[in-house]
């Protein structure tokens, strides 16, 4: 097995997203809870631990992300003639695209109004309530990138 390979996470077979893993878990508390209240007693600790385990996130899935590009573009340019010598997939902080923005928590882009209504309300259901959880950003572009410029 090559050391890409061994560099691979694993965590499960499928992306749980956090919300979703929230959910699942109050319908388990809610579950016990029909049980009895002497399970319940026993069970919620038990329960509030393992919410404090670590699992898969998103700065896992980017972070593995980034581990099999960078096998990727290492096998792909074994040959010496097409050598990439200081390549890297890392944005230059003084790109006009760097991300100033948390990497796993971005702030939404701004719609156009008429496609935003669809977010909202999508064939007369009510929309994701969680659109705007992590704010919203007008400049996709970094702010400082002008002033690196001829550096």
């Amino acid at each position: 097995e090559s050391s890409c390979a061994r560099q691979r996470g694993n965590c499960g077979s499928s992306p749980v997203r956090a919300d979703s893993a929230a959910e699942g878990g109050e319908l388990v508390v809610m579950t016990i809870a029909a049980l009895g209240p002497r399970i319940v007693r026993h069970a919620a600790p038990l329960l509030a631990v393992i919410s404090l385990l670590p699992g898969c996130n998103r700065t896992f899935y980017r972070e593995a992300a980034d581990v099999e590009v960078r096998c990727l573009i290492e096998e792909k340019s074994s040959d010496p003639r097409w050598d990439l010598e200081n390549f890297s997939i890392e944005i230059d902080p003084r790109s006009r695209y760097a991300v100033v923005h948390d990497p796993d928590f971005p702030p939404m882009p701004t719609d156009d109004p008429a496609s935003h209504q669809f977010m909202k309300r999508v064939d007369g259901k009510k929309g994701y309530s969680g659109w705007d959880d992590y704010g919203e950003t007008y400049d996709l572009e970094n702010p400082w990138w002008r002033e690196s410029v001829g550096q």
